[in-house]
């Protein structure tokens, strides 16, 4: 899973918070193989032109959910959130081995077999991904809203396996099961389907439907379409279809949108500023390398930029981190926290990015899920001390204290095993350790451990103090 990630999971005591990634990640080989987008493929304007396969689904609307009420298991839910992780990095024979061992202790949780169909599929294991599809769809409550996801998914790997009549077949009973009948978005499945088995009427009635359900983007659907109507000798209805495609205002602005003389810039503000040219000047004003317009305050015309750049891609990673990391500076610790969270769906991969979203959702009074974020960016890097330390501090705020001692603890062994205890900085985190510890001790009823961390702790600013006087 968007992502997406695995969002809701729960601590011990706490209710849902497993952030996951971004973790995890549902989000693109399938429900979080990853699954990244829920959109189908546009339909093409030309209909000899070979079909794409279409883009792995994204997560069903409670699968998060579902796999941990049928995964209660811990070591399931572990191994599922590990697979979910490893599939966003496209590293689908882990995320493969993640999802097996999660199996093991939840073999009819549907996410989980969902999940594991699309790494099969990413790794072109199609007779293995439909197998496990259909045993998501099995599985599923009938009633339940992800099971027209399961549907799908398995109409999708049949499309793909090179069986273009039977899932066709899964499309229309999945399009007939429902009241509104079929989505813009499985339509778009279906379209090159149609044409792959040759139907013409199927072709011509799903061009149709996509240009009423969505006018607005329906010049290429309507040019294929009057391209039909003249293989077939409809050439009134070709004509027709191309005179009110040349008088369409559309037409006109898109053609006059090009582009500017070749060599000439793009004014600021004109269409030609991509999200990511937007996002560079965000930079570069943030950092002092380009003034502010009008002498004007530069922090907000970088973040003015910035959610420009949102606006048109809101997925745009670069903007989502760097507005998030401007919202957390300027303490709106919530929507800092969204956002960087948001970021790290599109790119995992940034250690301190995880630890920034984690302390903004522990700064905004969210202590699981700056836990469940913390636990979740240690699947990735594993003993990074910020991730610790945050993690530790939120299991702590929710009252979870000997969990959070545990962290702690581990959190000092990195220390000693990177041989920071003899840097300054270094023996200041121990001492820091240390004074946790000694005070959730105290509350759980340990007083030994509570005084021995606390002689520890002295220790270390006493050897903090001589260090500074003797410098």
């Amino acid at each position: 899973m968007s992502r997406a990630r695995l969002r809701s999971t729960t601590l011990p005591s706490e209710g849902p918070s497993f952030l996951l990634v971004g973790a995890l990640l549902m989000a693109a080989a399938l429900l979080p193989a990853g699954c990244a987008s829920t959109s189908g493929p546009a339909a093409s304007p030309d209909e000899n032109r070979e079909a794409v396969s279409p883009p792995p689904l994204e997560p069903a609307p409670s699968a998060e959910a579902s796999a941990l009420s049928d995964a209660r298991d811990a070591y399931a839910r572990r191994h599922f959130i590990q697979g979910l992780t490893r599939a966003r990095l496209e590293e689908h024979a882990a995320a493969v081995r993640q999802y097996e061992k999660a199996l093991q202790a939840a073999p009819e949780a549907p996410a989980i077999l969902s999940a594991l169909a699309e790494a099969r599929a990413a790794q072109g294991d199609l007779s293995t991904a439909l197998y496990h599809a259909r045993q998501a769809r099995r599985f599923a409550s009938a009633g339940a809203p992800e099971a027209r996801h399961y549907r799908r998914q398995v109409a999708r790997l049949l499309g793909r396996g090179g069986q273009p009549r039977e899932a066709l077949a899964a499309y229309e009973a999945l399009a007939d099961s429902s009241d509104d009948g079929a989505s813009p978005e499985l339509l778009a499945e279906m379209l090159p389907l149609y044409r792959e088995t040759g139907n013409a009427d199927g072709v011509e009635r799903t061009l149709k439907a996509l240009i009423r359900q969505a006018p607005q983007k329906s010049a290429a659907r309507r040019r294929a379409l009057a391209r039909l109507y003249r293989r077939q000798g409809r050439r009134e209805e070709a004509a027709a279809l191309e005179r009110r495609l040349a008088a369409s205002p559309a037409a006109s602005a898109g053609s006059a949108r090009r582009t500017a003389p070749s060599g000439r810039p793009a004014p600021a503000g004109s269409e030609a500023e991509t999200p990511a040219r937007l996002v560079e000047r965000a930079r570069a004003l943030r950092s002092g390398n380009e003034k502010a317009e009008d002498g004007g305050d530069a922090s907000k015309q970088a973040a003015r930029l910035l959610r420009r750049a949102l606006q048109q891609d809101s997925t745009q990673a670069g903007a989502l981190a760097l507005l998030g990391e401007m919202r957390l500076a300027a303490g709106a610790f919530a929507e800092a926290a969204d956002l960087l969270a948001r970021s790290l769906d599109q790119d995992p991969r940034a250690p301190e990015r995880w630890a920034q979203t984690a302390r903004a959702h522990l700064e905004a009074g969210r202590a699981a899920r700056a836990a469940a974020t913390a636990e979740e960016g240690l699947l990735l890097f594993p003993g990074r001390l910020p991730l610790l330390r945050t993690r530790a501090a939120a299991l702590q705020q929710a009252g979870q204290r000997a969990e959070a001692a545990r962290v702690f603890e581990k959190a000092l062994r990195v220390l000693e095993t990177d041989d920071r205890l003899d840097t300054a900085d270094g023996a200041t985190q121990a001492a820091r350790f240390h004074e946790s510890l000694a005070r959730l001790h105290e509350r759980l009823g340990h007083p030994e451990e509570a005084a021995r961390h606390r002689r520890q702790a002295r220790a270390l600013r006493e050897r903090l103090g001589t260090a500074a006087n003797g410098s």
